[in-house]
């Protein structure tokens, strides 16, 4: 009697398990585990004149933006009828696109996937602004030109790649990976709190800044003509060929600071409170007023006030080992 209540017992136990997972999944919407409710319809939009600016509003579907043989914008998104919809806008150049969620909630057994992303598809002669803004779910942006970028996410992977930007490109994320190619603009930034930020074949004319609380910051082929900042609290910092016409500086509070054929036009300060910093700059080393300092660890730097530039390296807890390229 007792083993039969036992068992029982953690029958309702598992299917209480099994039901706030599936609650947590579906984030309070159970109508996606119902097969007649769960239905997705496709929507289709095609702007009647030329667009200027692009703002899309989304929380859990992804949005990818990409060019093609379109004479004007084109959108496709999916709409969930009573559970939630989109405003569509266009207006004065402006085309606008914000989800609403509707809040029903219905229960079934019914478990499916559907690829909900939002699709825009510009002109190839496309110049305008671009905002996209996601809750949970990713970002991409690909193969065009814009007047500027800029992306905003709560949780998921933002990537922008073949970008020919005139102004700036700022994307900030929460939790996920933030991931430039072959991008071209005036400022670049790129804000993170959880997840790497990788930026390769980045050229950006004005300042390069990236930011990040925990995660990696990776930089190849990077060329700015003011400033590149990189500031991490955990996680490593990495420059391969970064070059600027302006000064560099790299801190980072637990990870180390890492790079090969670094070149700028004005000082660098490199930081690392727990980590080494370690690579190679392009120059002579008397082109430098050197400090450099390290409270546990070995330091083949030689401290002088000769040189035009300066060059500051500060580790508390790690090594530095930097060599000078003279070509």
């Amino acid at each position: 009697m007792k083993k039969t209540i036992l068992i029982a017992g953690l029958c309702c136990l598992a299917g209480f398990i099994i039901m706030v997972v599936l609650l947590i999944i579906s984030r309070g919407d159970g109508a996606m585990f119902n097969s007649k409710d769960a239905r997705y319809e496709q929507r289709e939009y095609e702007c009647r004149e030329k667009t200027d600016e692009i703002y899309i509003l989304s929380s859990s579907d992804s949005i990818k933006l990409l060019s093609g043989d379109v004479d004007k914008v084109k959108i496709t998104y999916w709409e969930r009828p009573g559970k939630h919809e989109y405003d569509l806008n266009e207006s004065g150049g402006k085309l606008s696109l914000t989800r609403k969620d509707l809040k029903n909630i219905n229960w079934g057994i019914y478990i499916g996937y559907q690829d909900t992303s939002i699709v825009v598809t510009v002109p190839k002669d496309f110049n305008g602004a671009l905002d996209l803004n996601a809750s949970s779910g990713s970002i991409e942006a690909k193969n065009t030109n814009a007047e500027y970028l800029t992306t905003n996410n709560s949780s998921g992977s933002v990537r922008v790649s073949n970008i020919n930007s005139q102004n700036a490109v700022h994307c900030k994320n929460t939790s996920g990976s933030i991931r430039f190619e072959n991008l071209t603009a005036t400022d670049v930034t790129a804000q993170n709190n959880s997840g790497s930020i990788k930026m390769e074949d980045v050229n950006a004319n004005g300042i390069l800044s990236a930011e990040n609380t925990s995660g990696s910051i990776h930089l190849t082929d990077v060329v700015a003509t003011k400033d590149i900042t990189c500031k991490n609290n955990s996680g490593s910092i990495n420059f391969d060929r970064v070059t600027t016409d302006g000064s560099v500086n790299a801190a980072n509070t637990s990870g180390g600071v890492h790079f090969e054929s670094l070149k700028a036009g004005g000082n660098i300060t490199l930081k690392a409170t727990s980590g080494s910093v370690k690579g190679s700059i392009i120059g002579k080393e008397s082109d430098y007023s050197i400090l450099s300092k390290t409270t546990t660890g070995g330091n083949n730097l030689t401290d002088s006030r000769n040189g035009s530039k300066e060059l500051n390296v500060n580790t508390t807890s790690g090594s530095i080992k930097i060599n000078f390229e003279d070509f």
